[in-house]
């Protein structure tokens, strides 16, 4: 089971991705949709409104949306809308603190699906390990 090329995955993905400022970024070890593979297979542009084309930094934004330019929707907006969610947790009581679980959780879902396995060469059992291009994805 895939998604389409045409589909996005769940908004937050996008949202955090587009919307977190530099350290949040830094800190999740975030890329560009293309980057995940929970994501990559499907559509991996963000939504944008007209004039707003700058919000996402630039190396967060993946091939697809620099060659084809933004999606386009009248209410959405991943970048602005990923602020939106951000003030709607703190208004329902959640701290910087809580704030930041959540989205060191959903970032390490992301991450979660770009962990490969391969043969342990010291296990004679049949064992694997976490394949070493699998490590940055470890370091959230």
């Amino acid at each position: 089971v895939s998604q389409s090329k045409a589909e996005r995955n769940y908004h937050i993905f996008y949202q955090l991705i587009a919307g977190a400022d530099k350290a949040l970024a830094e800190k999740l070890h975030l890329a560009s949709p293309d980057k995940f593979r929970y994501l990559a297979k499907g559509c991996t542009q963000f939504f944008v409104q007209k004039g707003k084309e700058t919000s996402v930094p630039s190396d967060r934004v993946s091939a697809d949306h620099k060659r084809g330019g933004p999606l386009k929707d009248t209410r959405m907006d991943d970048y602005s809308d990923f602020h939106t969610v951000d003030q709607d947790l703190g208004n329902i009581g959640l701290t910087q603190e809580d704030r930041l679980s959540v989205y060191t959780t959903i970032a390490a879902v992301l991450h979660l699906g770009n962990i490969t396995f391969e043969d342990n060469p010291e296990d004679n059992t049949g064992g694997c390990m976490i394949a070493p291009a699998s490590a940055n994805s470890l370091a959230i």
